[in-house]
């Protein structure tokens, strides 16, 4: 569970852990696949499980890697 590896997370009970996981739903997407765009209204958060993701941040603020499980991105 990938929650649990997070540090957004760190010293939350084991019960909300579980709640939060219940109401979680697994994706996965294929290398190059654009999860969201820039201005997009934020509908999720994501937990990295596995992989990376690289989100630009537009031509002049370059990119930001997310690589490893637990780290967050999207909202």
């Amino acid at each position: 569970m990938a929650i649990t590896e997070s540090d957004l997370f760190k010293g939350v009970s084991q019960r909300v852990i579980t709640r939060i996981a219940n109401a979680s739903e697994e994706q996965n997407y294929k290398a190059n696949s654009i999860i969201f765009k820039k201005g997009e209204q934020a509908l999720f958060f994501y937990v990295l499980a596995a992989g990376d993701v690289h989100i630009g941040l537009g031509e002049t603020e370059g990119r930001l890697a997310v690589n490893k499980p637990g780290e967050v991105f999207g909202w």
